[in-house]
């Protein structure tokens, strides 16, 4: 009975074997057919470009040319301060040039002006550039006003934009002017080589209001 059994299984185990080999046979064709229509691909397509001759660079064709662009990091700002527009000015700012923020003549000149309570004092922001490379900068005050009393202050551009923000508490690194191009340092040139920003504080609230022109400072863009 045992060795029937056996005759048996080994009968089962042919059988398998052959349909697996048939199976194996079957996907072997298969993959060859599949490599032969990839080379038959490849082969149109080099055809189909073969009228690009190596060594040849004449005809209309798709370029980028990148131009590098050296900028000045080396701007230096000068502040003054009015806090009237007189009539003999004939409507301009009057600033008082001689007490500049910061001054090299007083080093120990003070920082902070004082923004009494419902009037508006008026500043305007020398950016000189010391070097020949023009860039493209962005003027900031760390921190407006010192002191954060009840009611809004504002924060208005005159030059060269013309912009008004009110503020309700006291604001950190608030922007003043983005993006103002100041072109390079370049002796006896017609153009400037300086960009003047103009501004004004505006005191709503019931008490004095300080503001620090130490805390300016410019991010190159």
């Amino acid at each position: 009975m045992g060795n029937k059994n056996a005759k048996k299984d080994q009968k089962k185990n042919k059988s398998y074997k052959k349909r697996f080999d048939a199976i194996m046979a079957r996907k072997g064709m298969s993959l060859v057919l599949i490599l032969a229509v990839m080379i038959l691909v490849v082969s149109i397509v080099s055809l189909s470009f073969s009228w690009f001759r190596p060594g040849e660079r004449t005809g209309i064709g798709v370029g980028y040319n990148a131009e590098i662009a050296l900028r000045s990091e080396n701007c230096a700002i000068t502040t003054y301060y009015s806090n009237s527009i007189g009539a003999a000015s004939d409507g301009k700012i009057i600033y008082y040039d001689e007490y500049p923020y910061p001054d090299s003549n007083d080093p120990e000149a003070s920082s902070t002006v004082t923004v009494p309570a419902g009037e508006r004092v008026y500043f305007k922001t020398v950016i000189e550039n010391l070097d020949v490379n023009g860039t493209n900068v962005s003027l900031y005050i760390s921190q407006i006003p010192e002191s954060a009393p009840g009611g809004t202050i504002g924060l208005g551009v005159a030059t060269p934009s013309n912009t008004y923000h009110t503020y309700s508490a006291q604001q950190t690194d608030v922007y003043i002017i983005r993006n103002a191009f100041v072109h390079g340092y370049v002796a006896d040139a017609e153009e400037d080589y300086f960009t003047v920003v103009e501004w004004f504080v505006r005191n709503n609230t019931a008490s004095d209001i300080t503001v620090d022109l130490s805390k300016l400072y410019l991010m190159y863009n």
